[in-house]
């Protein structure tokens, strides 16, 4: 329904919507904003979120039946050097009477100041209980944290363990290996040498025409060489099986140590969380105290404040 406008009113608050939204609408047919015609006016937004905004206009004077408005403005000063008492900033608007009767309204957007305290003391529960939240979310952390940290130590100690004993069995490996190789060598020259006995003998066998004798001894000596080779043979073999057997505990090493660094980075993760918990902790724990010394602050002056302002408006309106 429209708004009736009676003699001289005005409507102030935080509305929480920008200047374009439709449910201004039915405000602005009825009445004037003061941020829009006063004739010396900013455009701060009145939002500052603790500081952690740019600013918004969200926060909003209406006037009706007076002669105009001189003056609108986003009120950014501190308290006792506190730089935000709330999470806007207070407007305040310069009204002039159709009889050229200047009034002062001051409102703030965390309340009128006549309503200070019970405003003061909704913010002051609503921080306090953030306050303790986060206490409980760094107790929660700080266990994780311990957990986190007994059960890296167990699984280090068990993967350290486990390389210790692979780096054993690789220590164990390369040094058969070395000790196949240095038996494999004689056994390769002395095959060499047999080999070239054996050609020899072959040789003056033929020229001198074999006997059974020379047969037999041709026999004996190719199976000495085959007896060799074979030998040889399965030293090469044993030692690609040991290759084999490094490739496989190089892995088992391998995967030891990446199990221990993923182990430490968990740790580091929840150090990393603990950090945060205590961040926010501490940030939130600034804020209930710049509250309460806004408090403390503002209570003096808000009572004063308020009916200042209340006898500026009567006197005006009796005049």
């Amino acid at each position: 329904a429209p708004f009736v406008v009676v003699e001289t009113i005005f409507l102030t608050g935080d509305f929480n919507v920008f200047p374009d939204d439709p449910g201004l609408e039915g405000i602005n047919a009825q009445m004037k904003d003061a941020r829009v015609t006063a004739e010396n006016s900013d455009d701060r937004g009145s939002f500052n979120n603790w500081g952690q905004s740019e600013g918004k206009v969200i926060d909003y004077i209406y006037y009706a039946g007076f002669a105009k408005c001189t003056d609108f403005k986003v009120v950014t000063d501190t308290y006792e050097n506190i730089p935000y008492i709330s999470d806007h900033y207070p407007v305040k608007a310069h009204l002039v009477f159709k009889k050229k009767k200047k009034i002062t309204l001051i409102v703030s957007s965390l309340a009128l100041l006549i309503s200070y305290n019970a405003f003061s003391q909704e913010i002051t529960t609503d921080i306090s209980k953030t306050v303790e939240q986060q206490k409980e979310a760094v107790r929660n952390a700080e266990a994780a944290k311990k957990d986190i940290e007994r059960q890296s130590r167990k699984e280090i100690a068990r993967y350290k363990d486990g390389i210790s004993r692979s780096e054993d069995q690789l220590k164990d490996l390369k040094a058969r290996k070395k000790k196949i190789k240095e038996e494999i060598k004689p056994e390769k020259d002395l095959l060499k040498l047999k080999e070239s006995a054996l050609k020899a003998t072959k040789k003056a066998a033929r020229a001198d025409g074999l006997s059974d004798a020379d047969k037999a001894v041709l026999k004996e000596m190719k199976a000495e060489n085959e007896s060799i080779k074979r030998s040889i043979k399965l030293k090469e073999a044993s030692i690609k099986d040991i290759d084999r057997s490094i490739k496989k505990v190089n892995k088992e090493i391998s995967a030891g140590k990446k199990a221990v660094r993923a182990s430490k980075k968990e740790v580091s993760a929840a150090n990393k969380e603990l950090r945060s918990a205590k961040k926010d902790l501490k940030h939130s724990q600034k804020i209930e105290k710049d509250v309460r010394k806004a408090e403390a602050a503002v209570q003096a002056a808000a009572e004063a404040e308020a009916v200042a302002a209340v006898d500026t408006v009567v006197n005006a309106v009796i005049q």
